[in-house]
């Protein structure tokens, strides 16, 4: 299926003059919601790296594809969108069963292919009079590369931010480009190494 981006100004027939717009400010207000956050932050990620030009793929192995490289973003806040007794703890899944790569392979010839590179995302605030998440200096971004994690936590299902702060730095979004960057070069000199 091939999808494009919808237009903004586009008008929903027999809806009363409502457009796509109408139906995203409607859907996607709420950028704490875990749902909507997630999404958000595969768009923060993506518009860093200028990868934004296809619409999202939902369940997608790779949420951005730069540089050759399949990048896996995943997202976690202190708080929800539901009343809190307490913040949440940080929690990443990091499990991908039943997900085939759309975008780049061949249907049948690769079913279940991992990330090469991991963004984990931190919405920093714990505090609700402070959520707002389009405020990017809030966030935390942890570029790493998937084969550390897998060396490091093989048989994790979820990483607390704990862990993840044990293999990568919190870098700040006009870092994050720089950082994936480093980390893409990294991965190619490896692979060159090897051959």
């Amino acid at each position: 299926m091939n999808l494009a981006k919808l237009e903004p100004n586009h008008v929903i027939e027999d809806l009363y003059g409502n457009t796509v717009l109408d139906f995203w400010s409607w859907a996607f207000s709420d950028l704490v919601d875990g749902n909507t956050r997630d999404i958000f932050g595969e768009f923060i990620v993506g518009a860093v790296l200028g990868t934004t030009e296809n619409p999202r793929i939902a369940w997608d192995v790779a949420d951005h594809i730069y540089r050759g490289r399949k990048i896996k973003v995943k997202t976690a806040a202190y708080l929800q969108h539901w009343l809190q007794a307490k913040p949440s703890r940080i929690a990443f899944p990091i499990t991908h069963t039943h997900q085939r790569e759309i975008r780049t392979s061949i249907p049948g010839l690769t079913l279940h292919p991992k990330p090469e590179i991991y963004v984990f995302c931190v919405f920093n605030v714990k505090e609700r009079n402070e959520a707002n998440a389009l405020d990017l200096a809030k966030w935390l971004f942890f570029p790493v590369a998937a084969h550390v994690i897998e060396h490091k936590y093989r048989r994790k299902k979820t990483l607390t931010l704990k862990e993840v702060e044990r293999v990568a730095a919190a870098v700040p979004i006009l870092q994050l480009r720089k950082s994936i960057d480093l980390l893409i070069d990294d991965l190619n000199h490896d692979r060159q190494r090897r051959a």
